[in-house]
């Protein structure tokens, strides 16, 4: 089974759907991190813009204690601890970006 995910502004800046995404599998950290087929996801601190915005950082040391690969990203507590609270990726191979150009959702259709 497939779910989409969207992500929205707020109501304040316009109530738009920024982003859709169909989900096609979901994976701990864990796996995430160790998968080849994601190893371009690690941030690479002096590589690109796009580089250094990798999502693939956690993973657990020897002794069970999560660590972060090297990152420029949520490098603080607070954005790790956010992080790790639910530390699952979902994975999707339809994402749909709109950005600037995000859509008004239709009114009957907002929450």
């Amino acid at each position: 089974m497939f779910y989409w995910f969207i992500g929205t502004q707020p109501a304040s800046q316009g109530n738009k759907l920024v982003y859709a995404m169909q989900v096609t599998e979901v994976l701990p950290f864990e796996d995430y991190y160790h998968d080849s087929q994601f190893e371009k996801k690690k941030p690479v601190i002096n590589g690109s813009w796009r580089q250094q915005c990798g999502d693939n950082m956690y993973y657990k040391d020897q002794t069970g204690r999560w660590r972060q690969h090297p990152s420029i990203y949520h490098c603080g507590p607070m954005q790790i601890a956010q992080d790790l609270k639910h530390p699952r990726v979902f994975i999707a191979e339809r994402f749909y970006y709109f950005g600037e150009k995000a859509i008004v959702i239709p009114e009957n259709y907002q929450s």
